[in-house]
């Protein structure tokens, strides 16, 4: 066991209160920080403070010489304790404080813990009163009185002054000395200063700065063994208790035991941890978030992925580069740009985004870049109340193939899978204008208004094309040929002469799986060139 008492303001140095201690009580208050090893000591300690005239060697003095007291309490490395070697001890001149400790209850002899600590201030105000009183004696009868001290003109009053000038006069030191403000006798605000920025340390007295930093503030709150602290360069703590900004740039905004890293920011809460660089928590608690994280609040969330954000809710990860989780419960995003939302979804692939409705079961990614819900009461598009998985209220416009039916109440599944159904409106009787196509033939205008022709291009494989046509006077027209063209051309299918008001064609290859097969139906009014119907095909149109 390493025991070190550290002497920096931040973790309870050597603060002397009491400084208007009375005459007739010469106990004062010593405020210290005990460290085993590097870590701050936490328990029951027994502690001998004596009192020598000397920083090392030297003669004890006091009465008593030596005070021995057990246990004292030491929180995160604090205790407090307060002295009495009496008045005579402090005639003026300087006095040195030896501590030595042990484990409370240890037969073993106490450490003796170096270099001696100097005492100042606070029990040296006891030698003012033991000097005697003065008779009561008018600013005339003195000399040396420096000019606008006797008129009070030179100091500041209680009931304020005025005739200041800004700048000139303050309230403050000149010697590089920090500057220490009491409230009914406890500190209440210290100023530091430094040559860059004045560290600022206001609220409780055990909160505090850590040595060698400038421009932290600590702008209120804390308490024994909660202190605010502001540990590195330009840190803000604004309240709250047991919070440290531990990292440049760092702020908390308040709450309960909460920690920030460089750049990084905590709102309030309780026991958040945005240790990481330019991390944000804005409340909540048991809460954490990694690099440039973000998590808005909630209950046991965690942004650990590099620029990953949390809404709220409870038991969240989003531990993807860039992952979101809006809220909702046991939801994790562990892929790269993925979304995860609801109750206990899983976007673990980078890009998907999956939500899920309160099932108790988990509902997970199987791929990148998926999009996936589940919503056992329907999705509804354009009303509230689905009567269906997908409800549409209105029309709906897919630009690939759609698939319906579970593709396998069949021996063979379908290939390829999905359809186009479209409406056709073929205004234009140009000759070659597309009506409908496959991946080899196109049903195109032969330049007339009711003539038809199929073009295919070289080596289309083996080809089927079938008609059933109405002409104007209600006879059947059929057409049908199989080919295996060897190289592209054309094929009439009817011509502008034969009147045809109405007919059904299915043309592509039906020879083997996999391949292309158009369906559709035209028709017009009497001879006009205007034809429409509707289409289904396997191939995207």
């Amino acid at each position: 066991m390493k025991l070190k008492l550290l002497t920096s303001l931040v973790f309870g140095t050597l603060t002397l209160f009491q400084l208007e201690a009375s005459p007739i009580d010469s106990s004062f208050t010593y405020q210290g920080r005990l460290t085993d090893g590097t870590t701050a000591a936490n328990g029951n300690y027994d502690l001998k403070f004596s009192l020598y005239d000397a920083s090392v060697d030297g003669s004890l003095v006091g009465t008593p010489t030596s005070i021995t007291l057990a246990p004292v309490a030491v929180t995160n490395g604090l205790f407090t304790v307060t002295l009495n070697f009496g008045g005579p001890a402090f005639s003026g001149d300087a006095r040195w404080l030896e501590i030595a400790v042990r484990t409370n209850g240890s037969l073993s002899a106490h450490t003796t813990l170096t270099p001696r600590q100097q005492l100042t201030a606070a029990p040296y105000a006891l030698f003012a009163p033991v000097a005697g009183s003065a008779s009561s004696v008018p600013w005339t009868g003195l000399t040396g009185v420096p000019t606008g001290f006797g008129d009070g003109s030179a100091f500041w009053k209680i009931g304020g002054n005025s005739g200041t000038t800004f700048g000139p006069n303050f309230i403050g030191t000149t010697d590089s000395q920090p500057l220490l403000f009491r409230a009914n006798g406890a500190p209440a605000m210290s100023l530091w200063p430094n040559s860059t920025s004045p560290n600022v340390v206001a609220g409780s007295g055990f909160n505090g700065f850590a040595l060698g930093k400038v421009g932290a503030t600590v702008s209120g709150g804390g308490q024994s063994g909660l202190p605010n602290l502001a540990s590195g360069n330009f840190t803000t703590v604004s309240g709250g208790a047991g919070n440290q900004a531990a990292d440049e740039w760092a702020t908390i905004g308040g709450g309960f035991f909460n920690q920030a890293g460089a750049v990084s920011t905590v709102g309030g809460g309780s026991n958040n941890f945005a240790t990481a660089a330019f991390a944000s928590i804005g409340g909540g608690t048991l809460n954490s978030a990694g690099y440039g994280a973000a998590v808005g609040g909630g209950q046991h969330n965690i942004a650990s992925g590099s620029g990953g954000t949390i809404g709220g809710g409870l038991n969240n990860l989003a531990s993807g580069s860039y992952s979101t989780v809006p809220g909702g419960s046991d939801n994790t995003a562990s892929g790269f740009t993925s979304l995860a939302a609801g109750y206990r979804a899983r976007a673990a692939h980078d890009g998907a985004f999956v939500w899920a409705d309160s099932t108790f079961a988990e509902f997970a990614s199987s791929a990148n870049d998926q999009f996936l819900i589940r919503a056992a009461g329907g999705v509804g598009i354009g009303n509230n109340a689905p009567t269906a998985l997908l409800d549409v209220s209105g029309s709906a416009r897919a630009r690939g193939l759609l698939r319906s039916g579970s593709e396998t109440g069949t021996d063979q599944a379908p290939s390829p899978a999905g359809l186009v159904v479209r409406r056709i409106n073929s205004t234009l009787s140009g000759f070659g204008y597309v009506v409908a196509r496959t991946d080899y033939l196109t049903l195109e205008r032969d330049g007339t208004s009711g003539g038809f022709q199929i073009r295919y291009s070289s080596s289309p494989g083996p080809t089927t094309i079938a008609c059933m046509g109405m002409d104007s006077a209600g006879a059947q027209v059929n057409f049908y040929t199989a080919i295996t063209p060897g190289s592209a051309g054309t094929l009439s299918l009817y011509s502008n002469s034969q009147n045809i008001v109405h007919f059904e064609c299915t043309f592509g290859r039906t020879y083997d799986s996999g391949q292309h097969l158009t369906q559709l139906t035209l028709s017009r009014f009497a001879a006009d060139n205007y034809w429409s119907g509707t289409l289904i095909s396997t191939y995207n149109q």
